[in-house]
């Protein structure tokens, strides 16, 4: 056997071709790791472009329903009252507390009530209250639920929609000021709104109206009173 005449063949795969090197074709460790952190942080950034919009949506849509509602009910007060033929109680009690003098009085200082009766143009009497749903006539709760959310209603129903909208605690005031007897009277509704926060149920912050609850108030002259 002649060892010399022996030759080693180099498969044809295996053979360089010209300007080729003898490392393979492929992605380094780094590469991968810099491709993946081009990815992922474009992904964080489209994440928070979208979350940003639909948040922002969130919050332009819990305002305007916030605001709808208290335009709404302030209408409905406004109207009711306009013409009203007479007072006929405050919290309960005698219209008498709505004289302050002479001099009139600021809004701001005024006594704030939860209730006022009157008599409607059409002769019916209508009680305008700052109460939770339960609280109110005819049929009152006498042990409310802790959890209910205030409004302010038209002879027991709800002038605002409270599945969604509701009155922070002792936000919602009714005023009234006469000088005497015999002048007209101004009657104040105060109120604030902010967006309903079932309980136990933590809401992203654009659920809330505003950092602040939306303030709505008007003020009317009871021509017909006093007169």
């Amino acid at each position: 056997m002649k060892i010399s005449n022996f030759k080693f063949q180099i498969p044809a795969s295996l053979k360089l071709q010209p300007g080729e090197s003898n490392f393979q074709k492929g992605f380094t460790l780094i590469e991968l790791l810099a491709s993946t952190i081009v990815i992922v942080t474009v992904g964080v950034i489209i994440v928070g472009i979208v979350v940003s919009s639909l948040r922002g949506t969130n919050k332009t849509n819990t305002i305007s329903v916030s605001r709808q509602n208290g335009t709404y009910a302030i209408a409905q007060i406004s109207k009711m009252l306009r013409f009203a033929q007479s007072v006929d109680a405050v919290d309960g009690g005698s219209p008498s507390v709505c004289i302050v003098g002479i001099t009139p009085t600021p809004q701001s200082q005024l006594v704030g009530y939860n209730s006022i009766t009157f008599t409607s143009v059409d002769g019916g009497t209508t009680t305008i209250a700052c109460k939770k749903l339960s609280e109110l006539s005819p049929t009152p709760n006498p042990a409310p639920d802790p959890n209910e959310p205030e409004t302010i209603a038209s002879n027991g129903a709800s002038l605002l929609d409270t599945s969604i909208v509701q009155i922070p605690p002792g936000r919602c005031k009714i005023t009234c000021n006469q000088s005497t007897v015999s002048d007209a009277m101004s009657i104040g509704i105060n109120f604030s709104l902010e967006s309903r926060r079932p309980t136990g149920v933590v809401l992203l912050p654009e659920f809330t109206a505003s950092s602040s609850a939306i303030e709505f108030n008007t003020s009317l002259i009871l021509r017909n009173v006093g007169r």
